[in-house]
């Protein structure tokens, strides 16, 4: 007995108690003995722990890649907006120039024509209709006096901003005889005194033929205007108040008589007294509209404003006029377009303006043409 209770306890301590064993609810896993409904529920917990993890990392992945999308799209829009900054930076820096305080002698440094034509962007300010005026008169003032005299790189320069304004003419049909009458000046002066121009006869012969070549061109130009439905509104269906508007927009006179010598019913507008005396208040001052308008009284002590317009404009020339000029700031002498603007000392350290120029105030001149020339040497 003692033998067999000893058997007893041996099995007892090294196999499961046997009903446990052949119950389906007991299984073996890597742990140990285990029920199978707890081992069922652990699997469901760590399938769903499986599924919410491959979520979580699908979730992980797209957020990683619409990071990595949104990464190279800035990188690429930083490298867009450097190169338009870089650009910008060009451009802005070719429409401005500081001159030098104190004169050649004091700082060494001084510009020639060719350079101030090639930076402050005579060519690219041919496209603008508002400089094209401007760049023309500086244009014909070359011509007349500094044309014998320019060096090859002003030469060059010059000439490609004859050819631009010549292109833009021919797209638009506009300006045509002011860059004609340029281009016929150019030719006679060329002409004129060839041993005392600077560079060689080659060179000079080259920009004659290439005169030649944009007068034809010009010459070519073809007005033919379209074609006219029969049921559009025309100029002379407009009323008196809006043709009389239009030609009130025209400063020159001379556009307002051609104007008028369309048809009788303009030419009675176009003689608006009015519009005469108007004209003659802009282009001239009172003194010198009160020195001569005595002398244009009629029977009724009215004052013809036309002939005094005439005979003022015989005297002291019209008023050039200009949408778009070169200034020259009075901060820190430097030439710029005026919708162009430059990078004043001013603006940009405004606490050093406030603390040490507080009684400085910043101010700009409009340059005319002819002050703009001034300031350069002349050859």
């Amino acid at each position: 007995m003692p033998l067999v209770a000893k058997e007893s306890r041996c099995s007892s301590s090294s196999v499961p108690p046997p009903p446990a064993v052949s119950n389906s609810n007991w299984v073996r896993s890597g742990s140990g003995w285990e029920k199978f409904i707890a081992l069922r529920e652990n699997l469901n917990r760590h399938i769903k722990r499986l599924a919410r993890d491959s979520s979580n990392s699908r979730v992980i992945l797209s957020n990683i890649n619409n990071r990595n999308q949104e990464v190279e799209s800035s990188q690429d829009q930083n490298k867009e907006n450097e190169s338009n900054r870089k650009k910008k930076s060009i451009d802005h820096h070719s429409c401005y120039i500081f001159l030098p305080r104190g004169g050649a002698k004091k700082t060494g440094f001084y510009f020639t024509i060719g350079e101030v034509l090639n930076r402050l962007d005579f060519s690219g300010a041919v496209h603008d209709h508002r400089r094209f005026n401007y760049v023309c008169r500086i244009l014909e003032i070359i011509t007349e006096s500094w044309l014998f005299a320019l060096s090859g790189l002003a030469q060059k320069n010059f000439f490609f901003i004859l050819e631009e304004s010549v292109t833009v003419v021919s797209e638009t049909k506009l300006y045509v005889n002011r860059v004609k009458k340029i281009l016929q000046d150019i030719s006679k002066n060329l002409l004129k005194n060839p041993h005392f121009h600077v560079g060689s006869p080659k060179t000079w012969n080259k920009w004659l033929d290439l005169v030649k070549d944009w007068l034809q061109q010009l010459n070519t130009i073809d007005y033919t205007p379209t074609e006219i439905r029969v049921d559009s509104l025309q100029l002379m269906d407009l009323p008196p108040d809006c043709l009389n508007r239009i030609m009130s927009s025209l400063a020159n006179a001379k556009d307002i008589v051609n104007f008028g010598l369309t048809c009788k019913y303009i030419h009675e507008i176009s003689e608006y007294t009015l519009r005469w005396e108007k004209l003659c208040r802009f282009h001239f001052t009172q003194q010198q509209i009160t020195s001569i308008s005595p002398k244009f009284l009629d029977s009724d002590n009215k004052v013809n404003w036309k002939g005094v317009y005439s005979r003022l404009c015989h005297r002291h020339g019209n008023r050039e006029l200009y949408n778009n000029v070169l200034n020259l700031c009075n901060h820190c002498n430097c030439i710029y377009w005026t919708d162009g603007g430059h990078p004043c000392s001013a603006e940009i350290t405004p606490e050093f303006s406030t603390r040490q120029f507080s009684d400085v105030v910043v101010t700009q001149q409009n340059l005319t043409p002819e002050e703009f020339m001034k300031l350069w040497p002349t050859p």
